[in-house]
């Protein structure tokens, strides 16, 4: 019951920032509403199931790697 709401509420939050995307950028087209439940269920699928494989593999993932500084790689962000 509780995974049936989950992915109920999940459906219903990405039709819904699909249809903000449509409405905000120019570039953004949905022509049909069945291509939007689809889009939906697949976002929808995904946030429920891999946002918690993801969250538990990310921490492991971390502290296998290790991170090295390098001196001679900068990062230079500006607006020009």
């Amino acid at each position: 019951m509780y995974l049936a709401v989950r992915l109920l509420v999940a459906w219903g939050a990405n039709i819904l920032a699909l249809i903000v995307a449509d409405w905000v950028f120019s570039g953004f087209t949905i022509e049909r509403w069945g291509s939007l439940l689809l889009a939906g269920a697949v976002f929808g699928l995904a946030n429920v199931f891999l946002k918690p494989l993801l969250t538990f593999i990310a921490p492991l993932a971390r502290q296998s790697l290790p991170v090295r500084s390098c001196p001679r790689v900068g990062v230079h962000i500006g607006w020009t």
